[in-house]
């Protein structure tokens, strides 16, 4: 007995040495691993010496006051809290880091979702799991990973829609939008689009597909019926005006617009034209945040992912854009019809710094205007550009082989010189004539003074001015940018776009006018120009104003400008009975304001804004100019003055 006794004591005795050795054991490694971790000030007093620009001061620097406080007992679970992270981290478990991805707080669930989305060769049934247990936030949040497996997502649910075709179920949804209080161009474009499908049911036998053509009349005249997927254009064109009121955006969810979208989407996968329609409907539905339920619900973060991996740079953009306005975890910004962001797409481990916004002219677009120089025209610059070639390639240098050509040269290029910019894309519609236009009303919305208000509005929303900013401006781009400066000027509450403002960049901005106005003028009877057109009149009153205040606010605040001016004629006209006309569409009078500095380039008005390879002298002058604007020593003293970004940081275990 007295063994046993004594047993149980030296037991006892072992069990409780253990336990405080296992605690004073993980106490020690818990300090050892702070020792460690522990950054070390001197580099960064050191810095300080080197750069003085902003100097800030650091409490710990000496590690004083905070290194002599004791640990307490909860300073020990935050610290077996992290070790547990980073545990469930590495581990690379998908199921902890889906539980993680759930956590309250956010830098955890925020690093669990990257860490998660870099799986890619795990086994169906794991993808599966991930698919039906992760919530809407990790879901969008995966969305948002660079190649992520589209196994992570749920397809959409079965769809029934009533109706015998797709356009008779848009026309229906069409005819169930509300109609008072809204503008004169929705519902002119919704009226016409409903008239071609009533004037194409009334004419077309239903057994017939097609139905081409309709005769009538004395003289047998005849005229083309719409075909289906003519018609489903016509009506999801209308509906993207509807998109545009955020109520007719409920309207439409209520009415399971999201269900026949998606239908739509998948019948008609091969028409690129649907598919970047659709794609844009969903970005502005995404905007409202009580339709996320939806969205989610409808399988649309699977179809909007695998958009994103299409090689078609406006289809993957409206994709983008849509994720964008529906990740309210990772950052506050909204991106309204219109505003594109081209990069960064992805969440980033990095802090995004500075931000460039590019912004079209006349006959542009976010996906046209700033794609590479064609290579299929040869100007004396690019026999120029040749030769430096050939002299590369018999030093063996490398050089960028023709396949790799960029659709849209800011982001495929700007990126690799300045990986902490957003880059930002304004898209909006112009037109040469009033032939053209789409909607005969409102034409006072088409002018400078109302889209650079509407421009500077949308642009606020994607928070355009709260870091610095450097515009870039194509024709009458250019332009829109000045005007929303000077309105910057007059109107207070724009005062915080106009102080980050750092630099613009002119592509033959018509300062003064352009020739194009001169020759739509002659012959205005047969052209009726446009009012972006009549604008830019040569010696404009307006445009001399314009001009003059923007100097003002340029030499006010400091913002620097760079002008390029184009050398070769344009054909700006061509028909058999008129003949070719071309012209310098902005000549140099014209397209040099007369302050900041002024280059000419030996190309013509439409390839002024496109470089034809990153050595091009008009690339390289474009990335020298951005440096300017934003130098190195201010991206630095930005991070150590704020530490605070909005987007976050995360570690990078790749």
């Amino acid at each position: 007995m007295a063994k046993w006794k004594h047993g149980k004591i030296v037991a006892g005795t072992c069990a409780v040495t253990g336990f405080v050795g296992f605690i004073a054991v993980t106490t020690y490694l818990i300090f050892d691993i702070g020792r460690k971790l522990r950054v070390t000030t001197e580099v960064f007093e050191t810095e300080k010496k080197k750069k003085p620009y902003i100097k800030l001061e650091a409490k710990d620097a000496n590690g004083t006051d905070d290194d002599k406080k004791p640990f307490s007992l909860k300073d020990i679970e935050s610290k077996l809290g992290d070790l547990f992270l980073w545990r469930d981290i590495i581990s690379n478990n998908p199921y902890h880091l889906l539980k993680l991805t759930k956590s309250n707080d956010q830098s955890k669930r925020l690093l669990a979702v990257r860490t998660l989305a870099k799986h890619h060769h795990l086994p169906d049934y794991e993808c599966n799991d991930i698919a039906q247990f992760a919530d809407a936030r990790t879901s969008i949040g995966l969305a948002r990973a660079h190649n992520v497996d589209l196994r992570f997502f749920l397809g959409p649910p079965w769809m029934v829609v009533s109706g015998t075709r797709s356009y008779e179920v848009l026309m229906k949804l069409l005819e169930s939008l509300p109609k008072n209080g809204i503008d004169m161009c929705t519902q002119y474009i919704t009226d016409e689009a409903i008239k071609k499908g009533i004037y194409r049911n009334e004419n077309v036998d239903a057994d017939d597909v097609e139905g081409p053509w309709s005769f009538g009349g004395g003289n047998l005249s005849y005229i083309r019926l719409p075909t289906v997927q003519e018609l489903e254009t016509f009506f999801l064109q209308a509906l993207v005006n509807h998109t545009m009121i955020p109520s007719h955006c409920r309207d439409i969810v209520q009415h399971n617009g999201l269900e026949l979208f998606m239908k739509i989407s998948y019948d008609e996968d091969s028409n690129l034209s649907i598919q970047r329609t659709i794609a844009r409907m969903i970005g502005n539905i995404a905007l409202h945040d009580d339709l996320h339920p939806y969205l989610v619900k409808g399988g649309w973060i699977r179809r909007l992912v695998q958009w994103r991996k299409t090689d078609d740079l406006e289809l993957s953009s409206h994709a983008a854009r849509a994720l964008a306005n529906m990740d309210r975890d990772f950052g506050w910004q909204k991106y309204e019809d219109g505003i594109y962001l081209l990069y960064p797409q992805d969440r980033l481990s990095d802090p995004v710094l500075a931000d460039v916004v590019f912004v079209h002219g006349l006959l542009g677009g976010a996906f046209k205007t700033w794609r590479q120089a064609d290579k299929a025209k040869t100007t004396q610059q690019e026999e120029v550009d040749k030769a430096r070639t050939t002299q590369q390639e018999e030093a063996n240098l490398t050089v960028k082989p023709h396949n790799l050509y960029s659709n849209a040269w800011p982001k495929d290029w700007l990126t690799e010189d300045f990986p902490n910019i957003r880059i930002v894309a304004v898209d909006f519609d112009t037109m040469l004539s009033e032939w053209r236009a789409e909607c005969p009303f409102e034409t006072e919305k088409r002018s400078l003074q109302a889209r650079s208000m509407d421009l500077y509005q949308k642009l606020e929303k994607a928070g355009i001015g709260s870091r610095p900013v450097v515009f870039v401006g194509h024709s009458m781009g250019g332009l829109l940018i000045k005007q929303m400066q000077v309105f910057a000027r007059e109107h207070p509450s724009m005062s915080k776009l106009l102080k980050n403002t750092k630099g613009v960049i002119f592509y033959s901005t018509p300062h003064f006018g352009a020739s194009l106005a001169a020759t739509s003028t002659q012959w205005r009877y047969i052209l009726q120009p446009s009012v972006e057109v009549q604008e830019l009149k040569l010696g404009s009153e307006k445009l001399n104003a314009l001009n003059e205040d923007f100097k003002q606010v340029a030499e006010n605040h400091k913002i620097l400008c760079r002008s390029f001016g184009e050398t070769q004629e344009t054909e700006l006209l061509k028909s058999p009975k008129l003949g070719t006309y071309t012209s310098v569409v902005v000549p140099e009078t014209s397209s040099n304001p007369g302050f900041g500095e002024y280059y000419k380039i030996d190309t013509d008005h439409l390839n002024i804004c496109k470089p034809l390879d990153k050595e091009s002298q008009l690339y390289q002058l474009t990335v020298d100019f951005i440096k300017q604007c934003i130098p190195e020593y201010m991206v630095e003293n930005i991070v150590q003055a704020t530490m605070v970004y909005d987007e976050y940081i995360f570690p990078d275990f790749s």
